[in-house]
């Protein structure tokens, strides 16, 4: 970070939308500490992968919400989808706190 290496104690603020480095400046307090038990950190958010899948016109009385096996494939299929797209912001929710803690805006 830029500013003066040679003092330990170097403060950070933001100020109109940018952040400060340098000493004899008044500090931020630091937010409280994030727990991550997830550790992965990716900056590139995908396209979700998981997409509409309509009404698959259930013609049984049984509540199930789909008639045949291709049906109940098409809904894991999305349901794997899901879960892709939830880890692909996990990864991008866990580079963002490490770049907050890497400019002691968090814990």
């Amino acid at each position: 970070m830029p500013g003066d290496s040679s003092d330990p104690i170097q403060t950070r603020e933001l100020s109109a939308g940018k952040l400060k480095v340098g000493t004899g400046q008044t500090p931020i307090a630091t937010q409280g500490a994030y727990t991550q038990t997830y550790s992965t950190a990716d900056k590139t958010i995908s396209n979700p992968t998981a997409t509409s899948m309509g009404d698959l016109v259930a013609v049984q009385n049984t509540g199930w919400g789909a008639t045949n096996e291709a049906d109940f494939d098409k809904i894991t299929t999305q349901i794997d989808n899901l879960i892709a797209d939830n880890l692909d912001l996990r990864k991008a929710i866990t580079a963002l706190i490490d770049d907050l803690q890497a400019f002691g805006l968090v814990g």
